[in-house]
């Protein structure tokens, strides 16, 4: 009996298949359950409709499914584009040890499929680098915006600390507005933090250190 993986969060994550009519759902479940181990489906939309209990339009069944199926052999059959990558991950024929996925590749072949797989791979990836630079591009959203010394200024005298506005900005300016190695999200508590160590650590700059200097006549060091 041959098994399928599904994914998971279909039903709440994939917009598409949210958007679809119940009987669709039903018939692209049945797609990925009937068809062969690379995704082809002998089209038979009346065994569908007598096993699934709904009528399927032809036409409209296609329009529905475009982005998703890819017809072949003048209709006679379709193959869903993404099964291979999702089902197997990617296959490579230079693996030549893996078995199962030189079946694949073979059956792919059978079906005049392999180079449709291969540029459906190469989309799927360029798909995968442009929802990571979405990603990159709301965490940086998400990053502050460099206080200007105006700003820096009058929230300190709100504050009423001794945090010199100049040395603040200069300092994290030279860092990239870095913390560590992630970016600065809120300048206000870095505030917050210069505020107690200047309350806690006594500025080197500008710590008196008591002199020392030699007595001879008694024979010891007195400081001052």
């Amino acid at each position: 009996m041959a098994k399928r993986f599904i994914e998971t969060t279909i039903w709440t994550g994939n917009k598409w298949f949210r958007k679809l009519e119940p009987k669709f759902k039903l018939l692209w479940f049945y797609l990925l359950s009937i068809c062969d181990s690379v995704g082809v489906w002998e089209e038979d939309l009346e065994l569908a409709a007598f096993i699934i209990g709904f009528e399927f339009d032809h036409d409209i069944t296609l329009k529905i499914f475009e982005d998703k199926i890819k017809v072949l052999n003048n209709g006679k059959k379709w193959w869903v584009v993404d099964f291979c990558n999702f089902q197997y991950g990617e296959l490579k024929e230079e693996n030549i040890n893996n078995k199962p996925h030189q079946s694949y590749i073979s059956l792919l072949k059978k079906h005049s499929l392999w180079i449709d797989y291969t540029k459906s791979l190469q989309r799927l990836k360029e798909k995968d680098k442009e929802k990571d630079k979405e990603k990159d591009k709301e965490k940086q959203e998400r990053y502050i915006i460099p206080p200007t010394k105006l700003m820096v200024c009058n929230f300190c005298n709100a504050r009423e600390n001794s945090v010199d506005p100049d040395q603040f900005i200069n300092f994290y300016n030279s860092k990239g507005w870095m913390i560590g190695k992630n970016k600065m999200k809120d300048w206000q508590s870095a505030i917050y933090t210069w505020e107690k160590n200047k309350d806690n650590k006594p500025n080197k700059d500008t710590e008196i250190k008591p002199k020392i200097k030699h007595t001879a006549e008694k024979g010891f060091y007195d400081a001052q």
